[in-house]
């Protein structure tokens, strides 16, 4: 994680009417996500692999929601990596891109 403060961003609903102290709000780390559609929901299915198993990965949350706010969640998302990569750059979301220079020499990738 990084040490510098997450900036809240969101076109959903103002931040402010957030209720954020739950008793029972669980946090996740995921890095593989799969999406499942019908006529009435979207499934977000959250999993994490890991360096042991590349090639599995363990399904840890699952998310359902409507198309409508699939789409705004679409729609936010868009927004926010814009914004972020405005900040920071491009992200990454290839091997090959997240291979330093140096690497991708050795390795003879152009």
């Amino acid at each position: 994680m990084s040490d510098q403060q997450a900036t809240p961003v969101t076109g959903i609903i103002d931040i402010k009417e957030l209720i954020t102290d739950l008793p029972n709000e669980v946090t996740l780390y995921t890095n593989v996500t799969s999406v499942n559609v019908g006529p009435d929901e979207f499934v977000l299915r959250h999993g994490l692999v890991s360096i042991d198993s590349p090639h599995q990965a363990k399904i840890i949350a699952k998310v359902y929601m409507s198309p409508a706010h699939a789409k705004r969640l679409s729609n936010l998302l868009s927004s926010v990596i814009a914004q972020y990569e405005e900040n920071f750059g491009t992200i990454a979301t290839t091997p090959e891109e997240m291979l330093t220079p140096e690497v991708r020499r050795r390795l003879g990738i152009p």
